[in-house]
């Protein structure tokens, strides 16, 4: 049979209410000469320790499994972090030698160069573009183009005239 649960009455002087106990039935047949079943003893084992054991133990095998999942996931994220962390930093220490790199330039063009080249590499473009206009007037503006290697041809195209 099956293991049962039937609580027991406590006592009035433990505080009265029920107590929960788990049960094993045990049957065992009592045979004659002839090996005819006479009658069956039955009898019941108290397991109550034995299955709160097995509740405990299955309860921390559930914790410990939650604990193993969210270790995990702390670990990913904390490796994505220092990942976009790596990155940030990489962009500030570009950033730092490109100030470095604005503060050496001579002239107007020569900032707006070493903006396009450091824009570049910061932010990682195929291709970079700054322009700089004077009183919104376009037909006087300074413009620094800087491309990609892959583009390298196309560094000294001028747009044809019409």
């Amino acid at each position: 049979m099956a293991i049962q649960k039937y609580d027991i009455r406590r006592p009035e002087s433990q505080g009265g209410g029920f107590e929960v106990r788990y049960w094993n039935p045990i049957n065992s047949p009592v045979l004659n000469a002839d090996g005819e079943v006479i009658c069956i003893i039955n009898r019941v084992e108290d397991i109550t320790e034995f299955v709160l054991l097995k509740q405990q133990d299955s309860e921390r095998r559930r914790i410990n499994e939650e604990l193993q999942l969210r270790t995990s996931q702390m670990k990913a994220e904390i490796f994505m972090r220092s990942q976009k962390l790596q990155i940030v930093n990489n962009q500030l220490q570009k950033l730092t030698q490109a100030s470095l790199a604005i503060n050496a330039a001579f002239s107007i063009e020569d900032v707006l160069d070493v903006i396009t080249r450091q824009a570049y590499q910061i932010i990682d473009a195929h291709q970079s573009v700054t322009s700089l206009t004077i009183d919104q007037n376009w037909s006087q503006a300074i413009t620094s183009v800087y491309l990609f290697d892959k583009y390298a041809t196309w560094r000294q195209y001028d747009q044809p005239k019409f």
